[in-house]
């Protein structure tokens, strides 16, 4: 009778509530499902359209980047000069060099021709070959429009094209040469004051750049778009965007096709793993629910047991966290591990930061699972690792010795070197290890977390990727830097201790002074001297940078206001750009101590330029609108990209001295700088060099065409009554100036 009761129950158990909730929770999955994907959908869409626009803007820049590079040589008085010379083999070999082949090898351009002032062609290159000047004849259909359309704007001295960065005037359009789409660019070739009036005269430069090939796929790449292609056909692959290219008279030259990103779908396949595991926990709950009902007592303690777990465990790397390592700690204090003595280690991801910003959470989280799967390999055998913060882990190991631990150590920092990769990003972070040595005098968990949280902060002060073995001397490093921090809070409520002095910067060639960049200096009543090494690390991690910049940028404005000097350089931080007011603070700076926005000069580092996050973009935007110089500090010893480079609005890059102090010793950094240089003039960007402390540095930057020197050779910093000293004496150089004791 029992048991047909217990098969009666479980018969409309099933019946009436097993199977209408197992029903509806399907229903429910499937319904959240589609929903997904109608947003993702919705997502991908939405970005297809904004990246077609997109393409269409980039399609259009390179147009008009193709005549800007042209006139890197079409406005050259050389050029002009070699042309009315007769025509000869070094005229050729000099135009091929120049005109030619060099705009291939440097730009890409595919073709380069010259016209003469009747229009007949006497130069001719191909894919960097020179040719003879009856290959024009490839383009000479496509080119004659534009070619008259120049030549008739030159004899009526139209200079309407002059403008969005353009010095000379010129004609440019999509064609078709040989079957393929093309952009196709004419410039007069004039000399550098851009006299146009004899247009007669002027001979012409043809640039060709085929838009299919090679093109595409550097386009694609650089642009992060998907694969691209050309076709004359309107009719796409399945999931493919276009964009129609037209010429200036309206005709229809074909499509460009590429594959969208779908971030939606990137999304969705992304978290397909997500989305199935979600399923089969939502099935299993709600099983273990219904049997519940049934089985009360036995899936309440099931329940609870799996609570506990989940408070003690890691949801990203599936690790102990926090919570599970100090009842791990606790358990190898209970049992006696400290009696043998242990190694506790802290391990601690260098910038990742950084790689979380830059990249996304996504990038970040695979970087943590990533480096927690690195080191798990290394300690598999060991004990357990734990995930005990954001981007920090720890493990116990029992009855090591310090040099156990410290080689265990070094392996970790090893793996975590290495580069991390997903999809089509690669991220490269390092690692610091923090080391405790436990002995049977250490008991306390929390003391034990204090000291390896000490040695792993040793670590990364000492400049990551190192280990650090726990010393009571790190323990008043930690004081020192703590009072540091108190002393500095309490020096900035009146600035009577800090001193902004100032180096004098020297034109290369004439050694005349051109400005100055302004600098701070601490004079501790107690201390002494504190370095700015020391102090502004530690004014950007507790945002008191911000207060110390405004001083800085203050008082260095309110003293160059007097002085007749083209500008004043100050140093920004990365912190003080993020801040929304920043450039409206500036503008508040340079209205109340009345110096001209043209002679303050912004210097930053590339990690700030670089970083998107916060208000930075706009900061800067705002203050380019203002009127105030950008200038790139430390150049070379960043990730600036060419493409970048030229798209930002910077005025000046500072070639980091780091390159400067191998000049006369190293072929390698004097090959460094002179690349540099050359990036910047082919970008129409001024050079400065600091560090230069020898005549040879000195000599060598001149030669190559650096515009501008900053060093010891010349001045250390000084204070602002020995700048006014240097500018009331004329002279043209601080040799007879005691420099600021630093």
């Amino acid at each position: 009778m029992a048991d047909d009761f217990k098969k009666t129950t479980i018969k409309n158990f099933l019946i009436f509530v097993t199977a209408p909730t197992l029903l509806g929770t399907f229903g429910l999955y499937v319904a959240a499902y589609m929903v997904l994907i109608w947003a993702s959908a919705s997502i991908d869409s939405t970005e297809a359209a904004r990246e077609a626009h997109r393409t269409e803007h980039i399609i259009s820049e390179l147009r008009t980047g193709i005549a800007r590079e042209q006139e890197s040589v079409t406005i050259w008085g050389d050029a002009v000069k070699m042309l009315h010379m007769p025509d000869g083999e070094e005229r050729s070999a000099w135009l091929d060099a120049n005109l030619g082949g060099w705009m291939h090898s440097y730009f890409g351009h595919d073709a380069a021709y010259i016209l003469s002032p009747t229009n007949t062609p006497i130069f001719a290159s191909f894919k960097g070959e020179r040719q003879a000047p009856a290959a024009y004849k490839l383009v000479e259909t496509s080119a004659q429009p534009l070619v008259n359309k120049l030549r008739k704007a030159l004899l009526s001295g139209d200079e309407g094209g002059i403008s969005d960065g353009m010095r000379s005037p010129g004609a440019s359009d999509f064609v078709r040469v040989d079957g393929h789409p093309a952009f196709l660019s004419v410039k007069p070739i004039v000399p550098e004051t851009g006299d146009l009036k004899a247009a007669g005269e002027s001979y012409l430069h043809v640039a060709l750049r085929f838009v299919d090939g090679d093109m595409l796929q550097t386009l694609a790449h650089e642009h992060a778009l998907g694969e691209m292609r050309f076709s004359p056909s309107p009719t796409p692959l399945p999931g493919e965007s276009n964009l129609s290219l037209m010429t200036e008279q309206g005709d229809l030259l074909g499509y460009l096709f590429w594959e969208p990103y779908k971030p939606g779908a990137a999304f969705l396949k992304s978290i397909e793993w997500l989305l199935f595991l979600t399923g089969v926990i939502f099935f299993v709950v709600v099983t273990t629910l219904l049997a519940a009902i049934y089985y009360r007592l036995i899936a309440t303690r099931n329940s609870e047991e799996r609570i506990r777990a989940s408070r003690l465990r890691d949801p990203l790397t599936q690790l102990p966290n926090r919570l599970g390592f100090r009842k791990l700690l606790d358990e190898t204090l209970a049992d006696g591990a400290s009696e043998q003595g242990f190694g506790l280690v802290y391990v601690g991801l260098d910038r990742f930061k950084q790689v979380n910003d830059a990249l996304g959470p996504e990038m970040g989280d695979h970087v943590l699972r990533e480096a927690a799967a690195r080191i798990g390999r290394l300690t598999r055998n060991l004990g357990t690792l734990s995930r005990v913060g954001g981007d920090e882990f720890a493990f116990i190991m029992k009855g090591a010795k310090t040099p156990t631990c410290e080689t265990l150590a070094r392996k970790v920092v090893e793996v975590l070197g290495e580069r991390f990769d997903v999809g089509d990003s690669h991220a490269c972070v390092s690692g610091s290890v923090g080391v405790v040595m436990v002995s049977s005098d250490d008991q306390s968990r929390s003391e034990l977390g204090r000291k390896a949280g000490i040695a792993l902060h040793a670590a990364k002060a000492a400049g990551g990727a190192r280990v650090a073995v726990f010393g009571h001397h790190m323990d008043n490093l930690i004081h020192d830097r703590l009072e540091v921090e108190r002393a500095l809070r309490t020096a900035l409520a009146d600035k009577q201790q800090f001193t902004v002095v100032y180096q004098p910067k020297y034109e290369a060639k004439t050694h005349q002074i051109t400005g100055v960049e302004a600098l701070v200096r601490w004079q501790h009543p107690a201390r002494g001297p504190i370095s700015p090494a020391v102090f502004i690390p530690i004014a950007e991690e507790t945002g008191l940078i911000n207060d110390l910049g405004h001083y800085v940028l203050t008082t260095a404005c309110q003293t160059a206001a007097k002085w007749p000097l083209a500008k004043v350089a100050v140093n920004v931080s990365a912190v003080q750009l993020k801040e929304a007011s920043f450039a409206a603070s500036v503008a508040e700076v340079l209205s109340l101590t009345q110096l001209a926005p043209g002679k303050l000069e912004l210097e930053l580092t590339e990690t700030a330029w670089l970083d998107d996050s916060g208000d930075t973009s706009s900061n800067l935007g705002e203050l380019r609108e203002l009127g105030v110089k950008i200038a790139l500090d430390d150049f070379g010893t960043g990730f600036s990209s060419l493409g970048r480079l030229r798209e930002s609005h910077v005025d000046r890059i500072k070639i980091d001295q780091s390159f400067v102090r191998g000049i006369g010793q190293s072929d390698r950094d004097e090959a460094i700088v002179r690349a540099i240089v050359d990036l910047a003039k082919a970008n129409r960007l001024e050079i400065t060099a600091e560090g230069v402390e020898t005549t040879v540095q000195s000599e060598f930057l001149y030669d190559i065409g650096c515009d501008e020197l900053q060093g010891y050779l010349f001045s250390r910093p000084i204070v602002a009554e020995k700048v006014e000293a240097l500018l009331a004496s004329g002279t043209d150089r601080t040799a007879s100036i005691t420099p600021f004791q630093e």
